[in-house]
């Protein structure tokens, strides 16, 4: 030691802990840092071997520790270790310490220098920030959407949540390259929104990938720098998520609330229209039964009868896209409707089209409309024979399913349960994705010539009314399938019915309630032609004084079911409250929504879509008369 300098004042302004000790580990000195802590005196611990001092007596395992580092600084060797130590009886503290030997000019150890900081605090803080980032991991790790940490500045991705590997179909390590998995009818967009954020701008945007199976997904990203935003931030931290399923169901309400509204418009020209047809087919009738059969003015009245009725096949077309048309449901099975349709879907696609079907043994039955549910296979087969123009196969199938609550997103919003799918498939050249949007709105073609374009309107409204579900999935180059969902039913067993009634006309007294004047006084004359006999109104409240001013009886109710003042479901209630034998038949040129408003079940009911024909109108009331 030099004599100039007091080696202990030196070693007491040193806030670590530092100690001298002999090569044999005998504690020769020792500064003021650790000893203070623990009440000790210089005098209490010199001279004794460092690792049975106060502060390593409690723990053995330390000592242990501590003699091994002591014997290979010893042997000239630098250690480095943490080691926990006692201060007080109550107060632990983590020590980084080190011990490195001092060497004279012959290489020779002849002192040890042990030093050491209290690192408990950043041990702490180091363990909370391993808790911390454990957790982290944990939620980013088991979240369905992307977690991802970036560098701006070096472009370093610094973590990835495996979550990118189930969507983008791909490595976590491709991450810094997922452009290349953008659609490249987005990837422009996507990449300049990336330049802007560059330069610490947050974005949030939406864009297709393109998976290496060849699916496509929709994505939306989000990022925000993170940091102080008044500097330049370190990091940027972003998410990512699946919502191809969502645009889906966004389209799908899209395209719903179209078809309402175009239906609700269509429904109103039907219901006119339907009035005006009323008429001109019911006076064809009655000006035709007054003429002699060799009568010339015969074969121009056909030919308005026709006109006629060609007209109402086309509004009957407008209600059934707009799921507005009355329907006559029955149970049955649907492997037997597609047998009975065979015949004529042959004839309708023609000889170039191998039709194949495979029909499931133990089909279930549906409830639906079997004369809307054959036309409606007739129209999906004229689809399939005008994408396969050259030839090709048209495969029909049949099978009952169980859709439950975690069906693909193809078949979201359909309530799970059993089901009767129908698949007809063609083996065309497939459909566009932008044609698929437009597949099921009425007036839609692919190009001059092909029809009205309302055959796939009028499927898919018909199966929406029959609760069902219709789905399209196309791949260009392959072909296309279309998929009816109907819900599967179990067959009730009726009772044998009434015998058939008599002919059409007879005396009775009949109330006739229609809001448009042309079609009652047609009804008035036909049914009057009849034998009936017939008090008319167009009010319901008219209607009713009628009723409770007239002695006799009121054998049947005939009115509209839509009218202004009062519509026709209140007039038969309040007139079968003093006249409850009263038979009721509705009839209407407007839709089946008017019906279901009104609560009024065609299992229960009589009823007559309009435009009837004088001989239809007869054996109605003939039928609600007989019950």
């Amino acid at each position: 030691m030099n004599e100039g300098i007091d080696l202990r004042e030196v070693l007491d302004s040193i806030f670590a802990f530092v100690a001298i000790l002999s090569p044999d580990g005998v504690l020769l000195e020792v500064n003021r840092a650790p000893l203070e802590p623990a009440g000790l005196k210089r005098e209490d611990v010199i001279g004794k071997p460092f690792v049975e001092t106060y502060w390593w007596a409690s723990r053995p395992e330390s000592q242990a520790r501590l003699q091994r580092a002591v014997d290979a600084a010893a042997r000239g060797e630098i250690v480095r270790e943490d080691f926990e130590v006692r201060i007080t009886d109550d107060r632990m503290v983590t020590v980084d310490g080190v011990f490195t030997p001092l060497k004279n000019t012959d290489g020779e150890v002849y002192r040890l220098v042990a030093s050491g900081l209290d690192i408990t605090e950043r041990k702490r803080v180091e363990t909370a920030l391993r808790m911390t980032e454990e957790r982290f991991r944990q939620i980013a790790e088991t979240i369905h959407e992307v977690f991802w940490l970036t560098n701006p500045e070096t472009g370093d991705v610094l973590y990835v949540s495996p979550a990118y590997e189930a969507i983008w179909g791909r490595p976590r390590a491709s991450f810094s390259s997922r452009v290349d998995a953008i659609h490249p009818e987005d990837r422009a967009r996507v990449v300049d929104t990336y330049r802007t954020r560059s330069v610490g701008g947050d974005y949030d945007q939406e864009y297709r990938i393109v998976r290496p199976d060849g699916t496509t997904r929709w994505v939306r990203e989000r990022a925000s720098p993170v940091g102080d935003p008044s500097v330049r931030a370190r990091l940027v931290a972003g998410v990512a998520e699946d919502i191809t399923e969502r645009r889906d169901l966004d389209t799908q309400l899209r395209q719903s609330h179209k078809m309402e509204g175009i239906g609700q418009l269509a429904a109103g020209v039907a219901h006119d229209f339907n009035n005006l047809l009323t008429v001109i087919t019911g006076y064809s009738d009655l000006v035709m039964a007054s003429l002699a059969p060799g009568d010339a003015n015969r074969e121009a009245l056909t030919e308005i009868k026709k006109a006629g009725t060609r007209s109402a096949a086309l509004t009957r077309q407008l209600l059934a896209f707009s799921r507005k048309q009355v329907l006559a449901p029955k149970v049955l099975a649907l492997n037997d409707v597609v047998r009975d349709t065979m015949a004529m879907l042959r004839r309708v696609i023609g000889d170039e089209v191998r039709l194949v079907c495979v029909l499931d043994s133990d089909g279930g039955n549906v409830r639906v409309d079997p004369v809307q549910m054959e036309q409606a296979l007739l129209n999906l087969g004229v689809n399939a024979r005008d994408a396969m123009p050259r030839g090709g196969t048209l495969t029909i199938e049949t099978k009952d399913v169980e859709l439950g609550s975690a069906s693909t997103h193809a078949n979201a919003g359909v309530p799970p349960g059993p089901y009767v799918m129908l698949a007809m498939a063609d083996s065309g050249p497939g459909i566009s994705e932008e044609i698929q949007q437009h597949l099921f709105e009425p007036f839609y073609t692919t190009g001059p010539g092909l029809g009205t374009g309302l055959g796939l309107a009028v499927v898919h409204g018909f199966i929406k009314q029959s609760d069902g579900h219709v789905e399209v999935q196309s791949t260009k180059g392959v072909g296309t399938t279309f998929r009816i969902f109907l819900p599967r039913v179990t067959p009730v067993v009726r009772p044998p019915g009434s015998a058939a009634p008599r002919g059409p006309g007879g005396t009775e007294t009949i109330l006739l309630v229609e809001d448009d004047q042309a079609v009652r006084a047609l009804t008035r004359r036909v049914l009057e032609r009849y034998g009936y006999t017939v008090l008319d109104t167009g009010d319901g409240h008219e209607a009713l004084r009628m009723a409770a001013t007239l002695d006799g009886p009121i054998h049947l109710l005939v009115t509209d079911v839509e009218m202004p003042r009062m519509a026709g479901p209140v007039v038969a209630e309040r007139l079968l409250t003093v006249r409850p034998v009263t038979k009721v038949l509705y009839f209407s040129g407007y839709t089946d929504d008017s019906m279901v408003r009104h609560s009024i079940s065609h299992d229960t009911i009589h009823f007559l879509q309009k435009p009837f024909s004088m001989e239809v109108l007869a054996l109605k009331v003939r039928e609600a008369l007989s019950g």
